[in-house]
């Protein structure tokens, strides 16, 4: 029988912060270069890449 130790709140929220800034700067990043490739050095490819990398980041915490 394999039970499972749950995790402290602030445990699980410390993982939650460390997805989120990871899938959000790599959102960043991704939307800068598109941003730079395709958009002449618009805005939106950056801020939606942002957008996307904390929305998965916040279901995968749910």
């Amino acid at each position: 029988m394999d039970t499972k130790k749950p995790r402290s709140i602030s445990a699980t929220v410390q993982l939650c912060l460390s997805d989120a800034l990871l899938k959000a700067g790599a959102g960043t990043l991704i939307g800068t270069v598109l941003s730079m490739l395709f958009t002449q050095g618009r805005r939106f490819p950056i801020v939606m890449g942002l957008g996307m990398g904390l929305g998965f980041s916040w279901a995968n915490c749910q």
